[in-house]
């Protein structure tokens, strides 16, 4: 429609438009949405609230801090706990016991086996004969 220079065709309007309402939002919200990164909007609102409306929030605030301060430092403490029980030198007697020879105990137990098993045979035989 409008093709002489100087003039703004309706397409390039709109997007002037919108441009302009883009930089107003910009320049409308950007401060609140930069006070809340560093989370001075949200001291500034339970300041407002502690001395405004409700005093005694603000002792029940430090009560609640303090209690997962010591929440914090007792799980703290446990995990170092642990680190130091896991990481300790093991006992040696413990390895001791593990390392006697077994073969002994094992030649024995079958040789008491075998005359056991024998009597044994004996007496399960009388038993079913009935004697």
């Amino acid at each position: 429609m409008c093709i002489t220079p100087g003039r703004v065709k309706p397409e390039i309007y709109t997007q002037l438009v919108a441009a302009v309402n883009e930089s107003y939002a910009l320049q409308h919200y950007t401060p609140p949405l930069l006070s809340l990164q560093d989370c001075n909007f949200v001291r500034d609102t339970f300041r407002t609230i502690t001395s405004s409306y409700c005093p005694p929030l603000d002792h029940y605030l430090k009560i609640v801090n303090a209690g997962l301060a010591l929440i914090s430092v007792g799980v703290l403490l446990c995990l170092l706990l642990w680190v130091l029980y896991a990481n300790r030198p093991q006992r040696e007697e413990a390895f001791a016991k593990q390392s006697l020879p077994v073969k002994d105990k094992s030649m024995k137990s079958s040789s008491n086996n075998h005359s056991h098993n024998s009597s044994s045979d004996v007496t399960t035989s009388n038993i079913s004969n009935g004697v």
